[in-house]
């Protein structure tokens, strides 16, 4: 009898997640925070994006985005959903347009599949679970390198990620939060904050750095200079936050690190100098 009972828990725990609502991008106030970083030496700003009124390309209808930063607003794009699939047209983060719709997210594929980011490099999801976003749970898809899709929201790498090519050692971006009429309804649990460039992993940008190359391949040396600061010590974490490098050092300016045995994938590289710390992400190929 109570094999019987366990087997029906089971059964009913899938049909329930296969039964599980789907949830479509909300079009009405509704607003992402998003953390970039671009430029040589780096610089970050808090990026939003609003939906502002729709407009109608090739008889389907669209719903246009605007990129507003220190106060000024500009148009980026427009995108539209249907059959749990989001296309897009528009710019990339690199400034790139696309003239034809192109597909942003598909919430269709399942663990195994293969989807794109950006214009060259492959990833592949693997694992969907659920997140709990205003007491309901929605479906999240994990991938191979770390980024998220959350349905309703899009990739923890930054709504247009999926359609930017792999970011070099001056370039990242990532989502802070997700709001509807200024009401935060997803925070990134790697962010204390979505108004401000503070985050979990880094609280202050004090030294300045620079990494190279990035990507590189595995076994190649990553060469780490600092131009504010002799550093005192690295730490390399996977994104899972465990720790693979730790070293500490005789106060140089630069510094190389052999990537031979390290998982091809992204890393947090943290480097503490005399005058504080910063945070940069890696990728090993």
């Amino acid at each position: 009898m109570k094999k019987f009972i366990t087997i029906g828990f089971i059964l009913f725990g899938i049909i329930s997640l296969s039964a599980q609502d789907y949830f479509k991008i909300d079009t009405v106030n509704i607003s992402w925070n998003e953390r970039v970083e671009y430029g040589e030496p780096p610089t970050s700003v808090i990026q939003k994006y609003i939906i502002t009124g729709d407009t109608i390309i090739d008889g389907l209808k669209y719903f246009k985005i605007l990129e507003t930063s220190n106060e000024v607003s500009r148009y980026i794009g427009c995108f539209r959903e249907e059959n749990k699939i989001v296309k897009y047209i528009g710019e990339d983060y690199w400034g790139f347009h696309s003239d034809t719709a192109v597909v942003l997210y598909d919430f269709n594929k399942t663990i195994g599949d293969t989807i794109y980011t950006g214009t060259w490099h492959q990833n592949i999801i693997v694992a969907i679970d659920s997140v709990l976003i205003e007491n309901t749970y929605r479906k999240q898809f994990s991938m191979k390198y770390g980024q998220k899709w959350i349905e309703g929201i899009g990739s923890t790498f930054g709504f247009r990620y999926p359609m930017t090519a792999i970011p070099t050692c001056y370039w990242e971006c990532e989502l802070a939060c997700f709001k509807k009429e200024e009401n935060v309804i997803y925070l990134n649990p790697r962010f204390t904050d979505c108004e401000t460039l503070t985050n979990i992993n880094s609280k202050e940008i004090i030294l300045g750095l620079t990494v190279f190359p990035n990507p590189l391949a595995n076994g190649e040396d990553l060469t780490i200079f600092s131009t504010s600061g002799q550093i005192e010590s690295i730490e390399i974490f996977s994104l899972s936050g465990g720790l693979v490098f730790s070293k500490s050092y005789e106060k140089s300016y630069e510094v190389l690190i052999n990537t031979l045995g390290f998982k091809t994938g992204f890393f947090i590289l943290k480097v503490v100098s005399e005058n504080g710390f910063n945070i940069k992400k890696i990728i090993i190929e």
